[in-house]
């Protein structure tokens, strides 16, 4: 069973880096979602690191 119910994640990402893909956090899987709605918010720190906070809804 590849699909989960949507649960908030956060990501990280390096926005000099803008085509690398975000690490995901979450309580199912530390992997990369397959398919993802994002509806996400942005913070960002001073070192360019932003954190992304999405729905995660299918996951590999």
């Amino acid at each position: 069973m590849n699909s989960f119910p949507s649960v908030f994640c956060l990501a990280w990402y390096n926005v000099h880096h803008p085509f690398a893909l975000p690490w995901v956090l979450s309580p199912q899987s530390q992997e990369i979602p397959a398919y993802v709605h994002v509806h996400f918010m942005q913070h960002s720190n001073s070192n360019g690191w932003k954190i992304l906070e999405f729905r995660c809804s299918t996951w590999y």
